[in-house]
């Protein structure tokens, strides 16, 4: 008995594991739905509007008006109680009821009665069709035409009845037929389209598919959400969590910029920054590199930023640090520098017009040294494999204790795996819920080919948002160009990824970033 309470109690945190694990897969497939809905909503009015005009269009298109003649009226059967008698008899007769209701259909479908109504119209075929139907228990009955046009239902109706007993005496003897009201025909169709029902029916149709589609995105949506997500499904060491950071904008001023100096970036990120670091470190340390490179899978991710800071960083702790901005195609890190327009740059030194010294320009922090790239014009990558740039790295190597290269995303480029000569090992920056696992993949693949060591990876931007998975996606109101890339544009090109968004203002520590 013992025993068995104890693989009772043994098994109930694993069944809790899985209903929790159960209720976190249904959040997370609702928060993605939630973000598809807002990401997609154009999409989804798009195909209820389009669904409900093509129903009440398709339902135009195949509608035919029709118009109904009828008239109502008893049939009378000529008396047989008096011999010679001429008189028609009222009486109901439930006998002579049923065989009416039996027989009256059919006479009035008859080719006889269809042969005589056409030579009475003087047509060779009817445009409508002629139907009866009777109360029951009674001899009442009411005769109604059918047709696409008024008059010829009006006319077909008055020819039935007047010839009617023509065809009746033959089958059920001499009837006559009392009209109790006056034959009608229909001023408008008879079946008119519920535009309004049809369009309301097209829509919801609309609106399914919309949803099915919401529900097919949700269903195929693998990102990285958590840091759990970086060791099962990347198969890397995670060195930090950076969370979410907004500000609130100032009046006729625009978001600040996520800077560690800064006093509107949060203790948390701050805290988080110093953490990297002492991990950072000891990889380095480990590896015996001096040379970091930073990079992501997308533009937008936040990867300059994160070089940023941990440049900034290490100068804290009293490092020699030279961040070095070799993503040519979008040269990010002097708009956060506050330093546009600086010179001389490193592209200088390339052409002999500079020294090295000159392109370092040390800024905020004892220590800490900015060497831009500056104007490029050429082949990209012949320039980020050229020798001389990495005698350059090697040189500033030897006078920093750690360079660090912010390359450029390498999802969609091979530069950042060209720029792996220059470094001893890499840092990788996943922004929480962006990138698809499988991009993630293949850029972790690009930087695997050329052989640099991978020290560990970080996650960027994480919020607690729904179930710890979060939906932040960027620093502060306006995020996606509060800091870091944009969603739109061309990679590389001025103004595309938010660089025009220029928020370059002083914060009230003095620091000028």
């Amino acid at each position: 008995m013992q025993a068995e309470d104890n693989r009772l109690h043994a098994s109930a945190p694993h069944h809790l594991e899985e209903e929790e694990q159960g209720s976190l897969d249904l959040m997370v497939l609702l928060v993605d739905l939630f973000k598809g809905f807002k990401r997609f909503w154009w999409l989804l009015l798009l195909l209820v509007l389009a669904g409900g005009a093509y129903n009440l269009l398709g339902s135009q298109a195949s509608y035919t008006p029709m118009y109904r003649a009828e008239a109502t009226f008893t049939i009378a059967t000529r008396s047989t109680t008096n011999i010679g008698s001429g008189d028609y008899s009222f009486n109901y007769s439930s006998g002579i009821v049923t065989q009416m209701a039996r027989t009256f259909p059919y006479i009035l479908s008859s080719d006889i009665l269809q042969t005589i109504i056409k030579e009475d119209l003087g047509v060779s075929s009817l445009n409508g069709s002629i139907s009866a139907t009777g109360v029951e228990a009674t001899n009442l009955f009411i005769l109604r035409v059918t047709s696409t046009s008024q008059d010829d239902a009006y006319r077909i109706l008055l020819s039935a009845i007047k010839n009617y007993p023509r065809v009746a005496e033959f089958i059920i003897g001499d009837t006559k037929l009392n009209m109790l009201s006056d034959p009608e025909v229909t001023q408008s169709p008879y079946n008119a389209v519920p535009r309004r029902r049809i369009m309301l029916r097209g829509m919801l149709m609309g609106g399914l598919a919309g949803g099915a589609l919401l529900l097919l995105y949700a269903m195929l949506r693998r990102t990285i959400r958590k840091e759990d997500d970086i060791r099962t499904q990347l198969n890397q060491k995670s060195l930090a969590v950076l969370p979410h950071v907004a500000f609130k904008r100032r009046k006729n001023k625009g978001a600040g910029k996520l800077i560690i100096l800064s006093r509107q970036v949060t203790p948390a990120y701050k805290e988080a920054i110093r953490s990297l670091r002492t991990r950072v470190s000891k990889e380095m340390a480990g590896l015996d590199a001096r040379v970091l490179l930073v990079t992501s899978t997308l533009p937008g991710e936040g990867k300059s930023t994160l070089a940023l800071n941990l440049a900034l960083s290490l100068a804290q702790k009293g490092a020699r640090v030279a961040l070095l901005d070799a993503d040519l195609r979008h040269q990010r890190l002097q708009h956060l520098l506050s330093l546009d327009g600086v010179e001389p740059t490193l592209a200088e030194v390339l052409s002999g017009q500079a020294r090295l010294q000159d392109a370092m320009h040390e800024r905020y922090l004892p220590g800490f040294y900015f060497v831009p790239y500056g104007q490029h014009r050429g082949d990209t990558m012949e320039a980020l494999r050229a020798p001389a740039l990495a005698g350059l790295v090697d040189d500033l190597a030897r006078m920093m204790d750690y360079v660090i290269i912010d390359t450029p995303p390498a999802g969609i480029l091979s530069d950042a795996a060209a720029l792996a000569a220059l470094g001893d090992c890499l840092l990788y920056l996943i922004r929480q819920d962006t990138a698809k696992v499988s991009q993630v993949l293949d850029g972790l693949q690009n930087i695997a080919y050329s052989g640099i060591p991978i020290i560990g990876c970080v996650l960027n931007d994480a919020s607690a948002g729904f179930t710890g998975y979060g939906y932040g996606y960027g620093y502060g109101y306006g995020s996606r160009y509060a800091y870091g890339y944009g969603r739109t544009g061309s990679y590389g090109q001025r103004g595309s990824y938010g660089a025009d968004q220029r928020d370059s203002q002083t914060d009230s520590d003095g620091s000028g970033i």
